[in-house]
């Protein structure tokens, strides 16, 4: 059997006073797992060594034509979003697929890696051809498109974010936290993005420092961030306070570092939240 990491997955609720936070929290862990139970019916492809089974990634084309996946099978693998037939794999050896990115508009996607070799690229399905990113030095989590596509931001390990045009020029690299860059998300209508690791910070595509804020009193480390589509607010998940690797919440924040919202309780860090 496939093992998957099950750390808990939220998807974004609508807008903050209709909130139910025990009926989210409990519908979307439900969601999450019908969805990791097909990806376990869909292909004996699947079937390999124990060390090559984790599935650290899984994404819908916009279209909702395509899933990728992938993790430590050396592959990115491409599935029919109808059938959940495997369609073709790209081979990605000796690397950890953290996540992926599909483009917002073109047949494209963007991954990136915890490794040496290959780091962060994205991948033209219709050309079918990797495209670089110039200069690229390390790699971590955090992966997003701009709102218009013409901007890919990516998180370095050494706490740095660098944004490339879509033929991988490079934009801009700057540091964005004083440890890492777990997640970054782009507003859904401005160049702007949230970054999160030791800290919550708001900056421009060019690094410009628009604001950054501790979420704690006491020291954690955040793992994902996502924006409401309103533009609003968004939220973050983290691992739990550093010392003890306990109390780990998801907050609600707006631009200006006010919190509007928590939720508490988890015994599981929050990694992704969509």
């Amino acid at each position: 059997m496939i093992s998957f990491l099950m750390p808990l997955s939220l998807r974004l609720p609508l807008p903050l006073n209709q909130i139910n936070k025990i009926d989210m929290i409990e519908a979307n862990v439900k969601t999450w797992f019908l969805f990791l139970i097909l990806i376990l019916t869909w292909n004996k492809a699947y079937q390999q060594t124990e060390d090559k089974k984790t599935i650290w990634t899984v994404a819908w084309s916009p279209n909702g034509k395509y899933i990728a996946a992938g993790g430590n099978q050396d592959v990115l693998q491409l599935f029919d979003g109808k059938t959940f037939e495997l369609i073709k794999t790209y081979p990605v050896k000796a690397v950890q697929l953290s996540r992926i990115k599909w483009h917002p508009f073109k047949n494209m996607l963007a991954i990136i890696t915890q490794s040496r070799t290959i780091k962060a690229r994205i991948l033209d399905l219709d050309k079918e051809v990797w495209i670089d990113l110039q200069g690229i030095e390390s790699s971590f989590r955090g992966l997003d498109w701009n709102y218009t596509g013409n901007l890919l931001a990516v998180s370095e390990f050494e706490a740095a974010v660098s944004v490339y045009k879509i033929d991988g020029t490079l934009v801009s690299r700057f540091l964005a936290d004083p440890k890492a860059v777990a997640g970054l998300d782009w507003h859904p209508s401005k160049n702007i993005m949230v970054t999160v690791g030791s800290q919550i910070g708001i900056y421009s595509h060019l690094g410009d420092t628009i604001k950054t804020f501790w979420p704690r009193l006491e020291e954690a480390f955040l793992l994902c961030v996502e924006w409401h589509v309103s533009g609003d607010f968004f939220v973050v998940g983290d691992y739990g306070d550093l010392k003890n690797a306990k109390d780990k919440m998801v907050q609600f924040w707006n631009m200006e570092g006010t919190k509007r919202n928590e939720i508490k309780g988890s015994t599981v860090e929050y990694r992704n939240i969509r």
